[in-house]
Order: C-alpha cells, then sequence, then structure tokens
C-alpha cells in the first residue's frame, strides 16, 4: 500500500512530504559549552525539530541519510503500523548512508 516503511536510493522530494537530511555538524549543545562537539543532526539542527501534523492528517517523512553510518528513525509519541516502527534490525533494516527512508502513516494517533 502506500503507507508505510521503504529504504529507497536517493529520491526527489515530493509533494506532500516533509523532508529531512541527516547529517553530522559540530556544534555547541548549550551556549556556555566549552567545546563543541560532533552529533548527528537533521537538517543542521541539533536537537531537531518538532514535527507537527493536524489529527487526521497522513504523517509522510522522507529523511536523507547523509551520515557514515547506519540510521534507524523512530517516531515518538504516535501510534502506527509495527512496520513504520523504525527500529533497526527489528521492524525494518537500517537505512545505509547515502540512502533515503520514507515513513508514511495514514492517521497516526
Amino acid at each position: 500500500g502506500e503507507f508505510g516503511r521503504k529504504n529507497l536510493g536517493n529520491t526527489q522530494p515530493g509533494d506532500g512530504w516533509t523532508t529531512l537530511v541527516a547529517a553530522p555538524r559540530t556544534v555547541r549543545l548549550r551556549p556556555d559549552a566549552s567545546a563543541a562537539a560532533e552529533v548527528w543532526t537533521f537538517d543542521d539542527r541539533a536537537p531537531g525539530a518538532t514535527i507537527r501534523i493536524k489529527g487526521g492528517e497522513p504523517l509522510r517523512l522522507r529523511i536523507e541519510n547523509r551520515t557514515g553510518g547506519p540510521l534507524s528513525f523512530h517516531v515518538l509519541g504516535l501510534r502506527g503500523p509495527n512496520a513504520v516502527d523504525g527500529t533497526g534490525g527489528l521492524t525494518g533494516e537500517p537505512t545505509a548512508p547515502g540512502g533515503t527512508i520514507e515513513i508514511a502513516m495514514p492517521d497516526p494517533r
């Protein structure tokens, strides 16, 4: 069906999808931090942005993995199909570096 979890090659953004880019960056996690830390960010943010959807609307999330390692993405606070849970090795395989994953839920409540 249209909804579920798919590992893809690099894809182009499409209508109705929120796209996040996971990539390593060196950032100061607090303004008063004495040193910067290398972390994986989403769209150059650590922590990543809050994604909001209205009740009854589908979640369509595309994540590009530009990190140097495999990436899993678990969506917290939503009920959806187990296959979209994002637990690498359990409900799907992690996305390889350079790959893209799409997470879609028809009505995640």
